[in-house]
């Protein structure tokens, strides 16, 4: 996302904060207990967590494989609302009990397998394979919905013999937001 993105979206997000806050003291003025329909909006958008995040691998151009499975961690950080994904693990780490969605694309350039584990609390949830026939480039892009506890996590691990690729075109991506709390 480009800084002036940043700053188009920080602005906005100022002069929505302004424009509650203004309703909040109308609300307070006329006498309101909290439980006007305002009230309860503002108290649920500011006491709602936020959390999203968007990354890209590296630029090393092409990974693996390697002789045993080994965690992806995503180096470009472009959002990271909340926090939740760290970048020195890879782990993303559910900060409240709610449902999340998740994607992710990994890209292959070689004539190995391209391959990825998604992991939740360490364990294998899911596997998606490219085999590989040709040097052509192959995606694999997929997507799901998980519940969480807090303190739950989520990755991506490289199997063992598997390889991806990445470049500064951010062909290898994970994401991930919270779309509600439960």
């Amino acid at each position: 996302m480009m800084k002036s993105d940043l700053q188009t979206r920080l602005s906005s997000s100022e002069g929505e904060l302004v424009n509650v806050k203004a309703r909040l003291d109308k609300v307070e003025q006329n006498g309101g207990d909290g439980s006007s329909s305002t009230a309860t909006y503002t108290f649920l958008y500011f006491s709602t967590p936020k959390v999203a995040f968007y990354t890209a691998l590296s630029n090393a151009g092409n990974i693996g494989p390697f002789n045993t499975d080994i965690p992806l961690k995503y180096q470009k950080v472009f959002t990271n609302i909340g926090q939740a994904y760290n970048i020195n693990t890879g782990y993303f780490t559910a900060p409240v009990k709610g449902a999340y969605y998740f994607q992710f694309t990994l890209a292959g350039f070689q004539s190995f397998d391209t391959g990825v584990y998604v992991m939740k609390n360490g364990q294998i949830f899911m596997y998606n394979v490219e085999y590989k026939r040709t040097y052509n480039p192959e995606y694999i892009t997929n997507s799901l919905i998980l519940e969480l506890q807090p303190g739950d996590t989520v990755s991506l691990v490289l199997p063992r013999g598997h390889s991806t690729f990445d470049n500064p075109n951010n062909l290898s991506t994970f994401s991930g937001s919270l779309l509600f709390t439960l």
